[in-house]
């Protein structure tokens, strides 16, 4: 269960200002939201605790949920054959552990200005996600979407990916009753900071749970 030492922040929409999280990218998105933040020995072993935490306080049947990783460079690249070749994992095997292990995993690119923009999900086990933490932690334009396996539609949210929106991504995610997870870091305080985004009834539930555990 969540550590006792940590530090809990919420807004009821994430959208304006706040205390918990001030992205570009989710200024359009008015759904509430809560922070975790929490010193570990290792900060991207304390973002996956964070995370596993937050859903084991969620009301949610996990045997009917699976957790998906989305990213995509935070730059256009030239628009080659390469490179759309490589897609946006193989793009990532420069990092210190490749993308090779990862089975489930889709590339995306979108043409913009002459240039392309790569993006890529992938569906994540929990050996999956701790290793994609330790290649991507915060400093990746990335998220950690966790959902009801049933409202997952490839069709729909490959459609979405390809309009080149990060914010649409989320939102799609967002609209199945999902929760979204941001990974904050601070170079000067070297805590782990989950954020989560979700309904109201999702997240009220999380607070009612804190309370209750006395955390």
């Amino acid at each position: 269960m969540i550590t006792k030492n940590f530090r809990m922040r919420s807004t009821d929409d994430i959208g304006i200002e706040n205390d918990v999280c001030n992205f570009k990218f989710l200024r359009d998105i008015h759904y509430p939201s809560i922070s975790f933040e929490a010193c570990f020995l290792n900060r991207e072993e304390g973002f996956y605790e964070l995370i596993q935490n937050i859903i084991s306080l969620s009301d949610m049947e996990h045997s009917q949920y699976i957790m998906i990783c989305y990213s995509e460079l935070d730059t256009l690249i030239p628009n080659t054959k390469l490179n759309r070749y490589k897609g946006f994992w193989k793009l990532q095997s420069s990092d210190k552990n490749g993308f090779d292990w990862l089975k489930n995993k889709h590339n995306f690119f979108s043409e913009i200005g002459g240039e392309i923009k790569l993006s890529g999900y992938a569906l994540a086990s929990d050996y999956d996600l701790k290793k994609i933490i330790s290649c991507f932690s915060y400093k990746k334009m990335s998220f950690y979407a966790y959902l009801n396996k049933k409202k997952l539609d490839e069709k729909s949210l490959s459609n979405i990916i390809n309009l080149g929106h990060f914010k649409d991504v989320i939102m799609y995610f967002l609209e199945c009753d999902g929760l979204v997870f941001f990974l904050l870091g601070d170079e000067d305080y070297k805590s782990s900071e989950v954020v989560v985004i979700s309904n109201h009834y999702n997240l009220n539930e999380i607070r009612q749970k804190v309370k209750i555990l006395g955390c």
